[in-house]
């Protein structure tokens, strides 16, 4: 697994050259990880978008592109063009270098871009949570983790070959071939298991054969033992035996096996040159321990001195003692040239680096002889990769009870009991639904209520045909596919971060599919002209029906929608091309109107849906039940074309009749009586403790009680106030009169109380 997860973040090492021709591209790619080379040659249709060269790049990933000079605008424009998180640069290199011509192999795949590999979730690279980005990437629910149970690393690069460019040959040799295999091992299920618990043992040869040949990468144990162990050459477990760096085997060298045994005998034989030779050194006050003669690597043979330096008195009673250098630790230790240190240089010298030149030697004739074989090498390689795919596609064919599909050259569908490949592995039922798409019927429209399935089963539509190209078996009783050249996808689903709205990007898509759509191709369209308002998505999704319905030979269209307006006769041509459905609904009662009682059935009828069900949607989704009411409510009156009325729950009536309690005791209020204002040619008021319980009166009511009471506002407060209620004062008004009274003065305070 961790092998797996490494390579989702391998580093891309493709170099992609591109030219234009008139509407011809030449494109050619090659991946230095796999030392192969690919030459692709394909038609644009002319209207300057170039979509099949973000086809290529989101599919290859190049780290660099090569373009001429001479390129045209619009063209680097569409190289430029980012389509995915991976980054490259475009490089300009002179156009004297760049020649057009005939493509030696035109790559022959079932097309499907960045837009319909997320609507169909083929791949799902889940990030790392850092945001430092330390880490590593790995697959997450997806088409390709599910069906990713391969054991080698060379294994999960072809798989994801496959996944990315389905096979779409006429002849159908190689498909049918797969298919068989997946078949064979169905039948010898312990066959399949032997050769997967085989397969586990071999390594990523192509890397190491990489290694191999590259003279900045280092060979490391575990490659050996993953790759030459059997050779008779290299022993693998020989360095940990002994202790220091070594591989090669014993009895291949003479002369390096002598040296072998020096060295590994050189600690004993120091240990008695260092006993001689302390015999003639004069033992220095304070010494604890007896100097030694050591072998340090790349620098020779030394006496080592313990503790303390020799002093200059006893250096000139030695002959030929030269200091070296010391050294600082738990024990100083001081280093020094002896004569008999310099006789073993002359006469073993520096053994231990002897001992890694020789070997190093033997290696490297070994790695030239290896890779004298690389062809034969790389053919044994793609074979186990091979292997290693098709029987990762038989175990998932064995575990779900997958069938084989039935591959035609005819442009028809037929499908018995299709499932979702992955939305079946997460419900307890999944109820399977037919596909019948032949020379006539070819649009389907399907429209149902929300929740209901519609989006579930024009993807597993998708995914049946696209597996049944890579040559794996399919979740179904049975089914027979036409060659399908393309998939096009508008399903809405588009990233968070983007340049362009969900209604544009769907605007593309569709627009697309109305250009480079055949008969051959297949076209899922799910919710088109919700984006913007509903007369003009209304006319889109018309028009785009009109324009596949006109085709001679239309493409498969499967179309979800809720814009039920399409069904009107204006708005839809009388064509038998169209084909209505719908997911059926179980109900009380025909005559029910009510959506409480509703239940999904998920199965495809023939018919229209003019309900939606979005209220009982919006109850199983856990929207709080007064919004679901009072959605219930408004909708009722615009079906009446009644006034919508104000919306009342419990807490809004406990609060209106505290209003109409309060507004009741003011219009009770004898203000006469109670010697609060009295009559003048300028009604004065001293209106604090009245505005107070204004407070809880709605404006209306506050216009009510003052209108009633015979107010009035004195101007001295605001120039701009009515004198009197004849003309209703405003908001800006009441409130500026409120501020005031609250700040505890009368109206007019020339004129108190």
């Amino acid at each position: 697994m961790e092998e797996e997860v490494a390579e989702t973040v391998e580093e891309s090492q493709v170099y992609m050259a591109c030219i234009i021709h008139g509407h011809r591209v030449g494109v050619a790619y090659y991946d230095a990880n796999i030392h192969q080379l690919f030459v692709i040659e394909f038609w644009e249709d002319g209207n300057g978008e170039l979509p099949l060269i973000d086809l290529v790049k989101y599919q290859v990933k190049p780290l660099v592109i090569y373009a001429s000079t001479k390129t045209d605008e619009l063209f680097l424009a569409a190289l430029q063009r980012n389509v995915s998180i991976e980054t490259f640069e475009v490089k300009l290199i002179r156009s004297s270098i760049f020649s057009y011509e005939q493509a030696w192999h035109r790559d022959k795949f079932l097309k499907l871009d960045a837009a319909a590999h997320e609507a169909l979730q083929i791949f799902q690279v889940d990030k790392h949570p850092s945001d430092m980005g330390i880490g590593r990437a790995k697959e997450g629910f997806s088409v390709f983790g599910m069906f990713n149970k391969c054991v080698t690393p060379m294994g999960r690069r072809l798989l994801r070959a496959w996944f990315l460019r389905p096979i779409l040959d006429l002849d159908i040799v190689v498909v049918l071939h797969q298919i068989g295999q997946i078949s064979f091992f169905l039948c010898c299920e312990e066959v399949m298991s032997a050769l997967r618990e085989t397969l586990k043992t071999v390594r990523d040869v192509p890397h190491m054969l990489k290694k191999f040949n590259s003279p900045s990468s280092l060979c490391t144990t575990s490659d050996w033992n993953a790759f030459l162990k059997v050779m008779g050459v290299i022993d693998v477990k020989r360095s940990k035996e002994k202790g220091y760096e070594t591989l090669v085997k014993e009895g291949l060298c003479d002369e390096l096996d002598e040296l072998r045994m020096i060295y590994e005998r050189l600690p004993d034989f120091l240990e008695q040159v260092s006993a001689y030779e302390n015999a003639s050194v004069p033992v220095q006050h304070g010494w604890k321990k007896a100097p030694s003669i050591v072998y340090v690597h790349q620098i020779g043979y030394l006496m080592c001195i313990f503790d303390e330096k020799l002093t200059d008195e006893t250096l000139g009673k030695l002959h030929d003692f030269e200091f070296a250098f010391s050294e600082d630790g738990d024990e100083k230790r001081f280093f020094y040239h002896t004569p008999k240190t310099k006789e073993l240089d002359n006469l073993l010298g520096d053994i231990y680096h002897k001992i890694l030149d020789m070997e190093r030697a033997i290696i490297r004739d070994l790695i030239t002889r290896v890779l004298n074989f690389v062809p034969q090498l790389i053919k044994a390689v793609n074979f186990a990769a091979e292997l290693d795919c098709i029987l990762s596609l038989a175990l998932i064919a064995h575990q779900n009870n997958y069938v084989r599909p039935i591959l035609t050259g005819d442009t028809f569908l037929d499908i018995k009991n299709g499932r979702h490949a992955l939305q079946e592995m997460t419900v307890d039922t999944f109820v399977p639904n037919d596909t019948k798409i032949l020379n006539d019927g070819r649009i389907n429209i399907i429209t149902g209520p929300n929740y209901s399935g519609k989006s579930i089963y024009v993807k597993q539509v998708a995914l049946v045909v696209y597996l049944s190209h890579i040559g794996s078996f399919i979740p179904a009783d049975s089914a027979t596919i036409g060659i399908t050249d393309r998939i096009f996808c508008a399903m809405g689903n588009k990233p968070t971060i983007t340049e362009q709205s969900t209604f544009m990007i769907d605007l593309h898509q569709v627009g697309m599919m109305l250009r480079q759509a055949t008969s051959h191709s297949l076209c899922l369209i799910d919710e088109f002209g919700k984006g913007t308002l509903t007369e003009d998505g209304i006319g889109l999704l018309g028009g785009a029906i009109n324009h596949f319905a006109n085709y001679e030979h239309p493409p498969k269209v499967l179309l979800c929608t809720h814009l039920t307006e399409i069904f009107d006769k204006d708005c839809l041509p009388q064509s038998e091309n169209i084909k209505f459905y719908t997911m059926s609904v179980l109900k009380p009662d025909s005559n029910c109107t009510s959506t409480e009682d509703i239940i999904f059935l998920y199965r495809l009828v023939p018919g229209q849906a003019p309900l939606s069900y979005g209220l009982h949607c919006a109850r199983l989704a856990g929207v709080p039940a007064e919004v679901v009411e009072r959605a219930a409510d408004i909708l009722e009156m615009v079906k009446s074309r009644w006034r919508i009325c104000r919306f009342m729950n419990q807490t809004l009536s406990a609060k209106d009749q505290q209003y109409q309690d309060a507004v009741a005791k003011l219009l009770g209020f004898d203000t006469y009586r109670a010697g609060i204002f009295r009559e003048s040619s300028l009604k004065c008021v001293y209106i604090m403790k009245l505005c107070s319980m204004l407070e809880l009166c709605t404006l209306a009511w506050r216009w009510e009680i003052v209108q009633q009471k015979n107010i009035l506002i004195c101007p001295s407060f605001n120039t701009h106030q009515p004198n009197s209620f004849q003309e209703k004062p405003t908001l800006h008004q009441i409130n500026n009169i409120k501020s005031k009274v609250q700040g505890g003065y009368a109206v007019d305070e020339k004129k108190p109380v």
